[in-house]
């Protein structure tokens, strides 16, 4: 009898099913978490910072009895700081019985990060619209700015534009650029044309630097010499060369103030002058001519080519001439100065380049909001 053969069940392996991944939340809850932990973070550290200079102003710790003691606890103030990264809320500042304690952290009534308003000036002198200033800051910090912040905001560049204008003058300026471009403010409630006066000198290391800049109804010889006599009574001192346009109110003014100094005619606008007076056909051939003219190493050369240039253009061009050889001595005095300065000092045209930045950047907004925006750009 054949032994039965013992069998075993094998029960299948039962194989545990992993448990399902949390889903991750949405983006926008994540950016969210990030922002209020960085804020937090931020907190703590200002906090920190502002309860250590606090102690250092009174020279010891709370509860501490010390003999260097220098003044007694008051409690504390809220203070809410907006940042790059968004609103710091309830900052507690200490605060001491004398009212001395003044935080390193901030000023007294700040309530802009230092960063943050330096930001928001540069985009508004570098012609932001203030709407748009706006909508930046609200965009980074989801925060509006409220009307004091701008008033603060504004004030501030006041000050640092009336201590700009009034700074002194220490430095000898040989050469200084003088020029005027009119603008079009509102003025007490009507569009009116100003004319806002520039002054560029070049101090003795060679290096440029607005002067000052003024404001007229006009460019008459009371408004240029007022304008001048301030720079004067800031310091200005050791002025060889003025370079301008033919003005006469201008020139007039220059003979008051700054009587000891050289004056050069703008040779660009005296050069477009000249061509205007001449056909479009003959104006490029009459361009090269006077470049060439005003090339020259030497007065005697100049005189000689211009001697050239009326030969050659006196008949079809009478006036052309005219006004070329009335103005000719005004447009030679660079020569007279170092070869390597002539090509610098012989045109006031780089003062242009600056007007159409001026220009590029106040074109947004419109009447004093303008006017106000082109005094602080420069």
């Amino acid at each position: 009898m054949a032994r039965p053969k013992h069998t075993r069940t094998v029960e299948p392996c039962q194989i545990e099913q992993p448990a399902p991944l949390p889903t991750p939340p949405p983006p926008e809850e994540v950016r969210n978490w990030l922002d209020r932990l960085l804020l937090e973070g931020i907190k703590a550290t200002l906090q920190v910072a502002l309860d250590a200079l606090f102690a250092a102003c009174l020279q010891a710790q709370p509860y501490e009895r010390t003999d260097q003691r220098q003044g007694y606890r008051n409690g504390s103030g809220e203070r809410d700081l907006l940042t790059r990264c968004g609103r710091v809320e309830d900052l507690q500042v200490p605060c001491d019985r004398e009212g001395q304690f003044q935080p390193l952290v901030f000023e007294r009534w700040q309530r802009l990060e230092d960063p943050l308003a330096d930001a928001l000036r540069q985009m508004y002198l570098e012609g932001v619209s203030p709407r748009d200033v706006a909508a930046i800051t609200t965009a980074l910090c989801q925060e509006d700015l409220s009307a004091s912040q701008m008033s603060r905001l504004n004030g501030e560049l006041r000050a640092q534009l009336k201590q700009w204008r009034e700074r002194p003058l220490t430095s000898a300026y040989p050469y200084v650029y003088l020029d005027a471009v009119y603008e079009a403010v509102n003025w007490g409630g009507a569009v009116t044309d100003l004319a806002i006066l520039v002054a560029v000198g070049v101090n003795e290391a060679g290096y440029r630097e607005i002067l000052g800049v003024g404001s007229g109804d006009a460019e008459s010889a009371g408004t240029w010499r007022e304008f001048l006599r301030s720079l004067k009574e800031r310091g200005l001192k050791g002025v060889r060369l003025a370079i301008s346009d033919a003005h006469s109110g201008l020139k007039r003014a220059l003979r008051e103030v700054l009587p000891l100094a050289d004056w050069q005619r703008c040779v660009v606008h005296f050069e477009r002058n000249i061509l205007s007076h001449m056909s479009p056909v003959q104006q490029a051939e009459g361009g090269r001519t006077l470049s060439r003219l005003f090339g020259s190493e030497t007065v005697k050369e100049a005189r000689a080519k211009a001697e050239e240039f009326a030969r050659a253009y006196r008949r079809a061009f009478p006036k052309a001439v005219e006004v070329l050889e009335s103005g000719l001595e005004d447009a030679l005095p660079f020569l007279k100065y170092p070869a390597g300065h002539q090509r610098f000092i012989r045109t006031n045209n780089g003062l242009e380049r600056a007007f159409k930045e001026v220009r590029r950047r106040t074109k947004v907004g419109g009447g004093s909001s303008r006017a106000r925006r082109r005094a602080w750009t420069w």
